[in-house]
């Protein structure tokens, strides 16, 4: 199986924020790369009214992510936050 197979697969199983926790790694990296809080991705484990439980709530961090991904080649896609 392929890179690309294995990340589809994955994205199938798994929300978006633990595909990013994949591919870029810990919570607190992810905060700091969408510039909020270290504990505020935990809170988006959870749902909300704005947002389902493990979705990235904000267009902007989604961005930062994946330009972050982008520099590093670390393979996160738009399709993995959706």
């Amino acid at each position: 199986m392929g890179p690309h197979a294995i990340s589809c697969a994955m994205s199938e199983r798994l929300t978006p924020l633990r595909v990013c926790e994949r591919l870029i790694g810990p919570i607190t990296l992810i905060a700091h790369i969408c510039g909020v809080s270290d504990t505020a991705p935990h809170h988006w484990k959870r749902g909300s009214k704005l947002h389902g439980a493990g979705d990235i709530p904000s267009a902007r961090h989604m961005a930062r992510l994946l330009a972050h991904s982008d520099r590093l080649g670390l393979g996160l896609t738009p399709l993995h936050l959706i």
